[in-house]
């Protein structure tokens, strides 16, 4: 009773100094959706045969990804956070009747 998901798969090869490698990691996270539309569309981003930069890590080359994933989604959702728990904080000292000395 699941509804139904599409993913991709994308195979690739890459060289770092002289040695060639082999990924199918496009991003951290691959994408999946409902749409396969969507899928198809993204996929078509990297046809067979085009070459492309790889984010390779220095320390180990066999962790590579093609796109970098974004952090700003993080962003937006602490720093907004951070006003209203320090609302809070100040509403909970205003019922509390403030400092006590």
């Amino acid at each position: 009773s699941s509804p139904q998901t599409f993913s991709y798969q994308i195979e690739y090869t890459y060289v770092v100094g002289d040695k060639g490698f082999q990924s199918d990691q496009v991003k951290r996270v691959n994408k999946k959706s409902a749409h396969r539309h969507r899928i198809e569309k993204y996929v078509e981003r990297y046809p067979v045969g085009k070459a492309t930069e790889a984010f390779v890590d220095p320390n180990d080359p066999t962790k590579v990804v093609l796109e970098h994933d974004t952090r700003a989604v993080l962003y937006t959702i602490w720093f907004p956070g951070l006003f209203v728990v320090a609302g809070m904080g100040i509403a909970v000292a205003s019922v509390r009747g403030g400092r006590s000395r």
